[in-house]
């Protein structure tokens, strides 16, 4: 019984990343988050302002640029 309910949650809290085509609808937090690629060139923006490397750019840095 508790594999089944672990493997709901899994299959719940993974349904937005199993979709192939994204919908910002199914998952808003997804659509601000720096690991979307639909979200890479606004992270590759926020790191030439802060004059740092991609990999180094934070949630909070890229919320506070787009004031989310």
């Amino acid at each position: 019984m508790k594999k089944l309910v672990i493997l709901v949650a899994v299959i719940t809290l993974s349904s937005c990343s199993m979709e192939k085509k994204f919908s910002v609808d199914a998952c808003p937090k997804w659509a601000d988050n720096i690991h979307n690629p639909d979200n890479e060139e606004f992270v590759e923006e926020v790191a030439f302002n802060l004059g740092i490397y991609t990999s180094q750019v934070t949630q909070a840095q890229f919320n506070k640029r787009y004031e989310l």
